[in-house]
């Protein structure tokens, strides 16, 4: 058997102290290479497994982010068009009942029904504001069809008004004798209905709308007529009283000075006198009352009639 060629290494130290020797023979040498090898190869795998485990960590480290980031992207334009959105339906919402209250009050004056107004109210599912709460809890889709939904409604409105157009034009003479439109350049000042009294302090009916104006501005027939009365008449001070056929009579009182005389024919936007603050008045404004078969009724839905 052929003996084994053997190694010797020797440690001298710097310091002077006593030599070691290390012996050993050639084949612990081959099995300390095939450790060393072997401990190198795990190494190796062990860092190209890590190497290869990072990069897949990172992508989908990297994968992740880009879709967090995508998500909050849409998210906050979701958030955006569902604002967009309530906005639009706000708007339309004020818009349509604010066109059904005027269609209402047209009808009213002009005594042509061309539709049912509680079918559009349950459709828009009660006052104003309502709608929009109820917007706030849905979906994109839902918002979307609530806008449809007004739009559509808002078309057979447009209809409507055309049908109302029709009949008013096929009814001109009965329109030139139905007050419309402001009789004074002001502002209105006290409504029509019940109010304290600013003489007694109690609360009495108010029979018609105080429209305060600049002293001396001109007061105008709202419609055709004639002249039924023009004179001072006690609390109302100076006042003229207009009758315009079909039961329609129109009250002006408080003026400063007369510009008609009873039996006189006068045509709209005719000047009947000018503001002042006769009778029982606290400052110049236009007591204005309409009477319909001698009843007074509310001249706030007259002032809005194109005249």
């Amino acid at each position: 058997m052929k003996k084994d060629d053997r190694y010797t290494l020797l440690l001298v130290p710097q310091t002077g102290g006593p030599t070691r020797k290390i012996s050993f023979s050639e084949g612990r040498l081959r099995v300390w290479k095939r450790v060393v090898v072997g401990i190198g190869a795990l190494l190796f795998a062990n860092v190209t497994l890590f190497v290869y485990l990072y990069a897949i960590d990172r992508g989908n480290i990297l994968k992740y982010l880009s879709f967090k980031s995508e998500n909050a992207r849409l998210r906050t334009e979701q958030k955006r068009e569902m604002l967009d959105l309530r906005v639009r339906l706000q708007k339309l919402t004020e818009l349509h009942e604010a066109s059904l209250t005027k269609m209402v009050e047209i009808e009213t004056i002009t005594g042509f029904r061309a539709f049912d107004p509680q079918q559009f109210l349950n459709a828009m599912g009660g006052p104003e504001g309502r709608a929009v709460q109820a917007a706030a809890a849905a979906t994109t889709e839902s918002l979307r069809q609530k806008i449809e939904n007004i739009d559509s409604e808002h078309n057979t409105l447009d209809e409507r008004m055309k049908k109302i157009h029709l009949f008013v034009r096929a009814n001109e003479e009965r329109m030139r004798h139905t007050p419309a439109g402001w009789p004074v350049n002001g502002w209105m000042s006290s409504s029509f209905g019940w109010r304290r009294d600013p003489w007694t302090l109690r609360s009495e009916h108010h029979d018609g709308l105080d429209i305060s104006a600049w002293y001396g501005t001109p007061v105008r027939a709202p419609a055709d007529g004639e002249v039924r009365f023009a004179a001072r008449s006690g609390g109302y001070g100076q006042m003229v009283v207009l009758a315009h056929n079909y039961g329609y009579e129109s009250y002006f009182g408080h003026m400063s000075r007369l510009a008609v005389r009873p039996k006189q024919k006068v045509a709209r936007g005719d000047v009947i006198g000018y503001v002042g603050s006769s009778g029982r008045s606290t400052g110049a404004h236009t007591h204005y009352e309409i009477r319909v078969n001698n009843r007074p009724v509310d001249p706030w839905p007259y002032l809005g009639l194109m005249p």
